[in-house]
């Protein structure tokens, strides 16, 4: 994928993601207000200065609303062609555990947000959805760098 925008094709966007799970395996997802019908792990691109827990944090408030303590496990990167920024996006992937009294629902940045069975993400196939189902649900899949 060749992008023209204000990233060249050597730079990458830095975003975290959150792995996020009830007590019954389902993974927390948003259903984002920048991507049509798609569903992804909840975080976000890093600003400058920030830490991937700093970024972590205000992702989780501005997608999920969620503001208190949590602990994060890294789990590992994967890279995403992102068309809503067009530029490349190397997402730092964690494990997430949060306050078990939040009870879910969107932030500002969020139309809706639900835990997930991966049942009901095999329909979706775009790579948001397959980020959920390797690093959320442990599925074998390849995230392709481009189209």
């Amino acid at each position: 994928m060749k992008f023209t925008s204000q990233y060249p094709d050597t730079i990458y966007r830095v975003g975290v993601k959150a792995v996020i799970k009830d007590a019954a395996g389902n993974v927390f997802c948003v259903h984002d207000t920048g991507e049509a019908d798609m569903w992804s792990l909840p975080g976000g691109g890093l600003d400058h200065g920030d830490s991937a827990r700093v970024a972590l944090a205000r992702e989780l408030k501005e997608e999920i609303n969620y503001s208190g303590d949590f602990t994060m496990d890294y789990m590992g990167e994967c890279i995403y062609p992102s068309r809503a920024i067009s530029a490349y996006v190397l997402y730092m992937i964690f494990e997430v555990t949060i306050d078990r009294q939040y009870v879910p629902h969107a932030g500002v940045d969020a139309r809706e947000v639900a835990y997930l069975q991966l049942s009901e993400l095999l329909k979706y196939e775009d790579r948001q959805a397959d980020i959920i189902k390797k690093f959320g649900f442990g599925q074998e899949i390849a995230i392709p760098m481009s189209n």
